[in-house]
């Protein structure tokens, strides 16, 4: 007896709206990582030499020139676009990489206005837990 193979109900639900496709999005963070690369002092065998030694594996300048090139469609592996990050000091690529997840990377500056506001929900918090114990204090029932 043969099974029959029933086809599968679960379909991939992709946001309509801003959605940018995942090729599209790869192909703006290679940009993006050229343009930085341009901008840096450093030359790109130096840029080379910092990703191969932060990642302990060997990346050629020829791989960073393929993987930036604007009619080239090799994709820059992720190590490498986080290592790039770390040395060049900038992850917007990555928010590029991540805008069709609607995912945004948080910087230092973003982080502290997140942390900002937990500080203040949590002191309005324990103000009004504060009013509540004096008045209960002062004779007040509930």
């Amino acid at each position: 007896m043969s099974k029959l193979k029933k086809k599968s109900t679960r379909q991939l639900q992709l946001p309509i709206g801003n959605f940018v496709p995942l090729g599209h999005a790869l192909d703006e963070a290679s940009s993006a990582f050229a343009a930085l690369i341009r901008k840096s002092k450093l030359s790109r065998d130096e840029l080379a030499q910092r990703v191969s030694l932060l990642l302990g594996r060997s990346v050629s300048t020829d791989s960073l020139n393929a993987w930036t090139a604007p009619t080239n469609r090799n994709r820059m592996p992720a190590d490498v676009m986080a290592a790039l990050c770390v040395i060049l000091k900038d992850f917007s690529p990555l928010n590029l990489l991540l805008a069709p997840a609607g995912v945004v990377i948080a910087d230092p500056r973003d982080q502290a206005f997140c942390e900002l506001g937990k500080t203040r929900i949590e002191r309005e918090t324990l103000e009004e837990r504060e009013r509540e114990a004096l008045f209960i204090i002062k004779g007040g029932t509930r």
